[in-house]
């Protein structure tokens, strides 16, 4: 089949939208010949601002090299003259947000798979000096196999472990102490951080930081004392303290994750189920596996700066892979090189334009009901940001 007859669109049927933002939507495709599903995302031109195809670009110069089997991968982009199209590989059972309040909450031996295959993808991330900055449940999807996909890498930026970072950005609920406290900080040790969160988001079916307002919320984080419920297994308590570090420098690391009883547990159960299927586990990513080509492996330079001749793009600058609606920093200034937008000086507050929606079990017996009010106050254009979300706490 020649790349040509991908890119066009009288080969696809498309089907029902099973994701929709403000400026794009994404659409359960068949590719005709083949009867093949893939998810296609329709990005508006149009309704595209300046500083979001900025954001877009950066990315772009992300996902193509990121070639793991815990990340989304993007088969396909081209574009016409009113929209950019990414073929994408399409995860049916959709988020992991959605998995966790339809189950309310995971068994620790569930919740261990879908956290070793995270660390495993975010561990791969880091390894290209990159980090993610905005990993949640709603950016992690789950193929037909359960395999988990981390996607939607908007927010992400080049990072060599050396000089620390400032824009302040992602889901307040998922913030690590530093950000909160406006500290340069460590992408490595926050994207670990968000690890905890979601980790923690699986085992209780709640978040482990709340309150009835922002100043609650960022108290409740600093504090870093979250409840942790009794029912949990030694490991899991063990872990989830040593995630929830205030000092990052302290905070466990991802080597020292994998050491972990929890991790082994989570790998061990893995093996067991998938390595016994004799179906495709990985779907569309045949060619991956948990241990990664030689090539991929010595691959440890900043991606970047890096060219691949075989990356499938058929236009120039207009790659991306998120099921979601972007989710942008407007001010992002942790770029490669310390490049910056020389044009606004506004970065030292949060720019949150996808606001947490998890719902959570809180300790009291009532519902209440949380509106996080964006922090950025000085937002150009306030009117095109998201409309806020609310998060619905149900008391248990």
């Amino acid at each position: 089949m020649k790349d040509d007859d991908y890119t066009n669109l009288k080969n696809y049927e498309f089907k029902k939208t099973i994701g929709e933002g403000n400026f794009a939507k994404v659409k359960l495709s068949i590719f005709k010949s083949t009867n093949k599903e893939y998810a296609i995302k329709i990005i508006n031109k149009n309704k595209l601002k300046e500083k979001m195809k900025n954001t877009i670009f950066r990315e772009i110069e992300i996902i193509p090299k990121l070639k793991h089997q815990n990340i989304i991968k993007v088969f396909h982009v081209f574009e016409n003259q009113d929209n950019y199209y990414l073929i994408m590989e399409n995860c049916e059972k959709g988020e992991l947000f959605d998995y966790i309040v339809n189950n309310q909450n995971l068994s620790e031996n569930e919740a261990s798979i879908f956290f070793y295959q995270l660390i495993n993808g975010v561990e791969y991330i880091h390894s290209k000096n990159i980090v993610h900055r905005d990993l949640k449940p709603e950016n992690l999807l789950l193929t037909k196999n359960k395999i988990l996909k981390i996607i939607d890498f908007g927010l992400s930026c080049p990072f060599d472990g050396i000089n620390l970072l400032k824009t302040k950005c992602g889901s307040p609920s998922y913030a690590a102490p530093e950000i909160i406290s406006n500290e340069k900080y460590d992408g490595f040790k926050t994207d670990i951080w968000c690890c905890g969160v979601i980790l923690y988001a699986m085992l209780c079916g709640f978040l482990p930081f709340g309150g009835d307002n922002d100043t609650e919320l960022f108290k409740s984080i600093l504090d870093c004392d979250p409840e942790i419920p009794d029912e949990l297994s030694k490991e899991a308590k063990m872990l989830i303290k040593r995630i929830f570090t205030l000092n990052p420098s302290q905070r466990i690391s991802i080597p020292e994750i994998k050491q972990t009883k929890f991790y082994l547990k989570g790998k061990n159960l893995f093996n067991i189920i998938y390595k016994s299927k004799s179906e495709n586990i990985y779907d569309d990513n045949s060619s991956y596996n948990n241990n990664l080509s030689e090539e991929d492996e010595k691959d440890s330079n900043n991606i970047i700066n890096e060219k691949k001749d075989d990356d499938i793009i058929t236009i120039n600058e207009e790659n991306y892979n998120n099921y979601e609606a972007i989710t942008i920093a407007s001010n992002n200034e942790d770029n490669d090189e310390n490049i910056e937008d020389k044009n606004n000086n506004n970065i030292n507050i949060f720019d949150i334009n996808k606001i947490n929606k998890l719902k959570e079990i809180s300790r009291r017996l009532k519902i209440n009901e949380l509106n996080f009010n964006l922090i950025n106050k000085n937002i150009e254009n306030r009117n095109e940001v998201e409309k806020k979300k609310k998060i619905y706490i149900y008391k248990h």
